[in-house]
């Protein structure tokens, strides 16, 4: 889900990013943001527009599904020819790109849990020594533990992070001994068969098989995206585009279930991971804004809970009754502190926090 920008061993010696697929991340991220603001009451005459960002839960899996094929992508090579250290380098990196934000956002929602526990003068039947210390380790959606997750958007965090550990090597296995293409896609297909056909829920195993069913077709996409060397891939990322157009349209005028968005998901990434010159869709996920935002998008998706959605949930009884102004006013200054603190958060926390850990790695060798 939340992904390294990786270089492209598809293209030799050019050296460029994805910035595609770091600016797609972004949008995902944006939506999750946006719709866990809860507009709803807030601006009656903004509902059926507000409506649009109503498919975060499903945004989710789009996360997953960039996961499978950029983490591919970035390490199949060295898997492949298997590279001294690999797994070393592989934990290293992960555990670099995931804990230091998660352990700075989750000592700010706990402090808060505590302190709403002192206001109210009785301490949460939910925050026990075991939620607490699998929420620390993200471990809390893995089987036999199970428990919810103290900054709500942490679930999909465990989910990655069993998918690390669990998932990630057979797929990389997957990946190297397949290399016929209709296999491959039968692959994706299947992935996304099983996907389509479990519910949108983000607990016990059902979240699990999201992550899965996700990082599998992710990493199968990956391999059928290199071994057709992107052949077709306006048509595919034309087609994504419409159809994640159509079905969001469909989710919020029409109450459509949210999967019917999944087909959109992996054919954008498809094609668009190398977006064909002059396309539109590509054009805008590689712009400055789109890719800003996918770099950042980790320490939104962290800091939005407590920063933001937090205080709307409790303030929200007195706002409702300002004007449509002050209202807006105050949603404008909520979404300015989330994008400052991420901005801040991705720069002078997150960035410097994953070349220091991977440094003493590398030095301890």
């Amino acid at each position: 889900m939340w992904i390294d920008q990786a270089r492209d061993p598809c293209r030799k010696g050019n050296g460029g990013d994805l910035k595609s697929l770091t600016g797609l991340r972004g949008v995902a991220a944006a939506v999750v943001f946006l719709a866990h603001f809860h507009f709803q009451g807030l601006f009656p005459s903004w509902e059926r527009a507000l409506a649009l960002v109503e498919w975060h839960n499903e945004a989710v899996d789009l996360f997953f599904w960039l996961s499978g094929f950029v983490m591919t992508l970035a390490y199949l090579k060295n898997f492949g020819v298997r590279t001294p250290g690999f797994w070393k380098g592989y934990f290293t990196a992960r555990l670099a790109r995931v804990f230091p934000v998660h352990l700075l956002s989750f000592s700010v929602m706990l402090l808060l849990f505590v302190a709403g526990a002192v206001v109210l003068r009785k301490w949460p039947a939910y925050l026990d020594t075991r939620t607490v210390v699998s929420n620390l380790l993200l471990v809390q959606n893995w089987p036999a533990v199970n428990l919810g997750s103290l900054n709500i958007a942490s679930w999909s965090l465990s989910v990655e992070c069993f998918c690390y550990v669990v998932v990630t090597p057979l797929a990389f296995i997957c990946a190297v001994r397949i290399d016929k293409t209709w296999i491959l896609a039968a692959g994706v297909l299947a992935a996304l068969a099983v996907r389509v056909s479990i519910p949108t829920l983000t607990h016990g195993y059902v979240s699990l098989g999201r992550g899965v069913s996700g990082f599998f077709g992710g990493a199968l996409l990956f391999r059928l995206w290199q071994s057709n060397a992107g052949r077709g891939a306006g048509w595919w990322a034309t087609a994504g585009t419409v159809w994640l157009l159509v079905g969001v349209a469909a989710r919020a005028w029409w109450q459509v279930d949210g999967r019917c968005l999944m087909p959109a998901f992996p054919a954008i990434i498809y094609g668009l991971a190398v977006p064909p010159a002059g396309h539109r869709a590509g054009l805008f996920l590689s712009s400055r804004p789109a890719v800003w935002l996918g770099d950042i998008s980790y320490s939104i998706y962290m800091w939005h809970i407590p920063l933001g959605m937090v205080p709307i949930y409790h303030l929200r009884p007195h706002v409702v009754g300002w004007s449509a102004g002050g209202r807006l006013t105050w949603i404008v200054a909520e979404m300015a502190l989330v994008l400052t603190v991420s901005h801040l958060s991705y720069y002078r926390f997150e960035t410097p926090a994953r070349r220091r850990i991977r440094a003493r790695t590398q030095s301890s060798t």
